[in-house]
Formats: C-alpha cells, sequence, structure tokens
C-alpha cells in the first residue's frame, strides 16, 4: 500500500503569495506626510508605509479608520486598488493636520 501524500494547505499557500505580491501595493504620486522628527517629512507610496505612518498618528477620526481599513485589507490580500488606498489616505493625512505638500 502506498502512502498518501499530503497536499499543501491551499489557504496558507494563497496568504503566501498574497503577501509576496500584493504586499506592497505601489501608489503615484507619493503622499507626503509629516514625521516624528521636527522638520522631517515622509513620502508614502505603498499601502504598507502608509500603514507604518497611520500607526504613529494620534489624531484618529473617521478618516483615519478607513485608511487603516483599507491598508489592512491590502496588505492581507484582499483586491483593492492602489489609488483608493491613496485617496483615503491622503483624506486621513488631511484630517489629522499631517499631509504636507509634494513640494
Amino acid at each position: 500500500m502506498k502512502p498518501l501524500r499530503r497536499r499543501p494547505r491551499r489557504r496558507a499557500y494563497i496568504s503566501r503569495l498574497s503577501r509576496r505580491y500584493h504586499g506592497n501595493l505601489w501608489f503615484v504620486p507619493p503622499v507626503f506626510v509629516k514625521t516624528e522628527t521636527d522638520g522631517a517629512r515622509h513620502g508614502c507610496n505603498n499601502a504598507r508605509a502608509a500603514l507604518e505612518q497611520l500607526k504613529t498618528w494620534t489624531r484618529r477620526g473617521p478618516h483615519w479608520h478607513k485608511a487603516w481599513t483599507l491598508c489592512l485589507s491590502a496588505l492581507e490580500g484582499d483586491p483593492i486598488d492602489p489609488h483608493v488606498i491613496r485617496k483615503a489616505f491622503v483624506a486621513a493625512a488631511k484630517e489629522a493636520e499631517m499631509c504636507l505638500s509634494p513640494e
């Protein structure tokens, strides 16, 4: 009798793929925001960087929650348009008074 071959778990495999290929959803142009350091600015151009910036902000309103949810969902592999994420991140940055001009 042949031993049964175990198939890899499909869910874990899909999760690994989505992290690899969808882990950074890039958007152009970058969104420039204030950072903790005085006078420093950060240009966020992907969902992961946007999520990292959202974590540091103290003012968290409804736009912040929407941007947080979209970034997190995108990083988990949900098919979300990067332009939608960018638009939500810009709204959250303006709401928290963290948005800077691109110059």
